[in-house]
């Protein structure tokens, strides 16, 4: 999931010509035009957006319907996605800029529990490292353990004491990879240092301070928020209501446009809130110091570090999606201007399409004209799969009424040669989409039917083909290798 989200970024970017300089005040009247226009593309039922200014929002609107038919707001909640990561280091920064946390500390200083299957490598981690995704822990590792569902105190814990069994892939430092375990050791490294629930702990470092009123941070407060929508064979249907308490720290932070406002506030305004310091200078120059290679540009601590190439500035963003949402948040600290944009629809096939909307409004907002936006690339890979099950299953008639038909009495080797060939491409099939398919993607086969359940059902149905055109292949290939000769069948006359 979060490769592919670096890679849609990455085109995004670079297909922005870089223009003219910014205009004195941006034209909202045009941003939202661009925007309605990128949410009728995209077929999405509702858009909410922000555009925030140096130390204020200044313009905020919303179209469409919720998933419960009702008009969206600026205050309707969304899903955050990977969002929820750079909330959870803006959290912990708050707790290094008051020296209870130092960025260089091993964190099984203050986490003597935490486990590896390598132990040496599990002290060697540092808040840093977790920060900027180089822990060593693999996507894999981490995306196996997530998407649990597991709302019962303690949820935090028991994830990360998981990772007990997850073998490093490289040492701390030394590779960027991007994971929701190290989301996860912050989360229970805030929750061992202050004695709170992270939750409490989210409230009271940043949530009281900036008034995100809009916040959910557990199952029960998810009740409020709509169901969001999926992409499903072409159409939108309304996406399955989920959510996962223990993965707040990662991917499941819910909240409204006004609340990633005032998030954006602090990278526009030198970590101050209408006239407070959330967050020191020496903080927020942390939170925008380009940290290791990833795709799209850098990775500091917890955000993404790149250029808009339209206008040639700096931009300090994230991007998120979870089953129903696609949340983007985007600054420009050296302009001055940020826009957050939340859109109540998903899939992986439309990412690149879905972050193009939050691109081009800053993109606009600073002056610069973004080029037409890809259309998504949904079609291709549903036909593929949709040609390799009307294959499958053409392979399994012709093969199943052969081994209903009487045997001859003599060997056919072409039935041989194309039993034997059905077998193969029946289990290279199955294996290869079953396996392939979800490591493509760095996850399990559970989480492409969670996220993009039209994949996950095609790659269900080649597995199930694949099986039985092996089983009936087989079947064929044993009965004919057994028929004996004609000429054997008859003893010799005397």
């Amino acid at each position: 999931m979060g490769w592919l989200r670096w890679c849609a970024s990455v085109l995004v970017l670079s297909s922005m010509p870089v223009v003219a300089a910014q205009p004195a005040e941006p034209d909202a009247t045009r941003i939202e035009a661009f925007l309605t226009g990128r949410m009728r593309a995209n077929e999405v039922p509702g858009l909410a957006y922000a555009l925030v200014h140096r130390d204020r929002v200044v313009r905020s609107g919303a179209w469409g319907v919720d998933g419960w038919g009702r008009p969206m707001t600026p205050r309707t909640p969304m899903g955050f996605g990977s969002v929820s990561k750079p909330v959870t280091a803006t959290a912990i920064m708050r707790l290094v800029d008051t020296g209870r946390v130092r960025l260089d500390d091993p964190v099984v200083r203050q986490l003597p529990w935490l486990r590896l299957a390598e132990p040496d490598t599990a002290g060697k981690i540092t808040v840093r490292h977790l920060l900027e995704q180089t822990s060593g822990i693999s996507p894999r590792d981490g995306y196996a353990r997530s998407d649990r569902d597991d709302n019962a105190p303690g949820g935090i814990r028991r994830w990360v004491g998981d990772l007990a069994s997850a073998h490093p892939t490289a040492q701390p430092g030394q590779l960027h990879q991007y994971s929701p375990a190290n989301a996860m050791i912050l989360a229970a490294l805030a929750e061992q240092v202050t004695g709170l629930s992270f939750a409490d702990f989210l409230h009271r470092e940043l949530f009281a301070p900036l008034d995100m009123a809009d916040t959910i941070t557990d199952a029960h407060k998810a009740e409020r928020m709509p169901p969001g929508h999926e992409y499903y064979f072409g159409s939108v249907r309304r996406a399955p209501k989920t959510f996962d308490t223990s993965g707040v720290p990662y991917g499941y932070l819910a909240g409204s446009v006004t609340d990633l406002a005032h998030l954006a506030i602090l990278h526009t305004n030198a970590g101050r809130y209408r006239g407070t310091a959330v967050l020191s200078q020496r903080a927020i120059a942390q939170l925008h110091r380009p940290g290791p290679v990833a795709a799209g540009g850098h990775y500091g601590p917890g955000w993404r570090i790149g250029t808009l190439n339209a206008v040639g500035t700096r931009i300090v963003w994230h991007a998120g999606a979870v089953t129903g949402y696609h949340t983007l948040v985007i600054t420009a600290p050296d302009r001055g201007w940020a826009v957050a944009v939340q859109q109540n629809a998903w899939s992986f096939l439309h990412d690149a399409a879905l972050n193009a909307a939050g691109f081009g409004a800053l993109t606009l907002a600073l002056g610069g004209e973004p080029d037409p936006p890809t259309p998504p690339s949904a079609t291709l890979p549903l036909l593929a799969l949709g040609a390799v099950i009307l294959i499958l299953a053409v392979g399994l008639a012709v093969t199943a009424h052969r081994l209903l038909r009487p045997a001859r009495s003599r060997r056919s080797w072409p039935t041989v040669l194309g039993a034997t060939t059905g077998a193969m491409a029946g289990l290279m099939s199955a294996v290869g989409l079953g396996w392939w398919l979800p490591h493509a993607f760095d996850l399990d086969l559970r989480h492409i039917l969670r996220f993009q359940p039209d994949l996950g059902h095609l790659t269900i149905a080649i597995i199930t083909l694949g099986l039985a055109l092996t089983a009936t292949a087989t079947a064929l290939l044993i009965r004919t290798l057994l028929t004996r000769h004609s000429g054997q069948a008859q003893p010799k006359p005397r």
